[in-house]
């Protein structure tokens, strides 16, 4: 069998190197794109952070389970045990504390967690929306200044009279086994 191949056109030649050029850019833009990725995603998560639940001391509670904190920031569970109304302070959008909530605590996207919100809103169950406070140390000014806040906080912040870390599962943060580890 003999197979007829027969000079490529000038035309024919100019297009194959085009797609051969327009494939070379493609796939050196995704190997860019990739290990750009790969580098924001490295610095975006550190491997080991450890946050507390803080809240006022004038709260009644030292204790509680991971799902009640869950409840608790969720805005389900609405009143600590002596009555006081929970207020919720929730870390800013895009924050590693606030991805850490939605992901471990929450088991939710961004969008599901307003979409929840604005349904207790829209069902009455919550009067207003959880504040968004603009950084951890705002976090630890308004646990500190007033009653029945609160929060998630890194561990390595340091915490202002009127503020206390609330252990989880009779676990302190430093101990093995601790909840609120990334």
């Amino acid at each position: 069998m003999t197979s007829c191949s027969r000079p490529r056109s000038r035309s024919e030649r100019r297009g194959l190197a085009r797609l051969v050029r327009a494939a070379g850019a493609y796939l050196l833009s995704g190997t860019l794109l990739l290990s750009f990725a790969r580098g924001a995603a490295a610095q975006a998560a550190p491997e080991h952070t450890t946050y507390l639940l803080v809240a006022s001391t004038g709260v009644p509670v030292t204790d509680v389970s991971l799902a009640d904190a869950a409840r608790m920031l969720l805005g389900e569970r609405r009143f600590w045990s002596s009555g006081t109304p929970i207020v919720v302070l929730m870390p800013p959008v895009d924050s590693p504390a606030r991805r850490f909530l939605l992901e471990r605590l929450f088991h939710m996207t961004e969008q599901a967690y307003r979409r929840h919100t604005l349904e207790q809103l829209y069902r009455g169950e919550i009067e207003y929306a959880p504040k968004v406070v603009a950084s951890h140390e705002e976090a630890l000014a308004f646990l500190a200044a007033s009653h029945g806040a609160l929060s998630i906080v890194p561990s390595n912040s340091t915490l202002p009279a009127g503020a206390r870390a609330l252990r989880i599962d009779g676990r302190a943060s430093d101990a093995p086994g601790y909840a609120l580890v990334r």
